[in-house]
């Protein structure tokens, strides 16, 4: 399963449980830098926010996020 495939599950659980999701962050990794993951991107409306490298405020923001995930 590619990026992109994974990416519209992903959307599509997180609309069945009634939440809407605007943006998607990612590092610059090569699977989300294809055609493929761009158009998903494009298609359902979202905005692709790349990460930059060796940022460690991203990472602190990323790890803050699954925290509270966990937590509630």
């Amino acid at each position: 399963m590619g990026a992109d495939a994974f990416l519209n599950n992903a959307i599509a659980y997180y609309n069945s449980l009634g939440s809407t999701v605007t943006r998607v962050v990612t590092d610059n990794g090569s699977c989300h830098k294809t055609f493929g993951f761009r158009d998903v991107c494009e298609h359902l409306g979202m905005l692709h926010i790349c990460t930059r490298p060796f940022f460690a405020w991203t990472k602190g923001k990323d790890q803050c996020f699954i925290k509270t995930i966990i937590t509630e």
